[in-house]
């Protein structure tokens, strides 16, 4: 009987490991896809209400634009760049922040992307 139930076993295993496998290599690929043809892609606009405490009179209304994470490269392109470029503007911020990483790799963007990013503007200042 115990060897009866082991074979039982190794057969459901068996039986199991193909839909694993399957599930693991759709996973694996709906992730890449994600994240090599969706998520560069991806433009998002979130606007945020931040209420401080004692701020400054001057400072109520003040308008912050952040724009992060850019990783230009061969997957990301200049044009989409350029439209974050211009969204940003659009929001008429009064002070830009620049954070995260501009170029994917090597420096082969550097110089577009900066007559790029020199069209942002803000009457505080664009800060990277």
């Amino acid at each position: 009987m115990p060897h009866r139930t082991a074979l039982r076993r190794r057969l459901r295993l068996r039986r199991r490991t193909p839909r694993r496998l399957a599930r693991w290599v759709g996973r694996s690929w709906a992730r890449w896809t994600y994240g090599r043809h969706i998520e560069p892609r991806w433009l998002e606009l979130t606007r945020c209400d931040i209420p401080v405490a004692g701020l400054p009179q001057p400072f109520d209304g003040f308008r912050i634009v952040h724009l992060s994470d850019f990783h230009v490269g061969r997957n990301v392109c200049l044009d989409y760049l350029a439209e974050s470029i211009a969204v940003a503007n659009a929001q008429r911020a009064d002070l830009i922040a620049l954070t995260g990483d501009y170029i994917h790799q090597g420096s082969r963007y550097i110089d577009r992307m900066a007559r790029i990013l020199a069209d942002l503007s803000a009457p505080h200042g664009v800060f990277a």
